[in-house]
């Protein structure tokens, strides 16, 4: 019985060492639809920076008041 543990216990340990994490993985389960992932996370961030753009405009705004 002991044996069969340490199996268990060896096979498990070996799963999680090779196991994928982060985008390794994303782009794994992705699939055939990789690219349309890379560019919707493109423009995803695009989207981010153009939101950020009227900050500064408004804090040279307030400055200016």
């Amino acid at each position: 019985m002991k044996s069969s543990k340490r199996s268990y216990l060896y096979d498990e340990e070996v799963y999680k060492l090779t196991q994928k994490k982060g985008l390794a993985r994303l782009l794994e389960i992705a699939g055939e639809k990789r690219g349309l992932m890379i560019i919707s996370a493109l423009l995803s961030s695009l989207s981010a920076v153009c939101m950020l753009v009227p900050m500064p405009i408004w804090f040279n705004i307030v400055i200016s008041v």
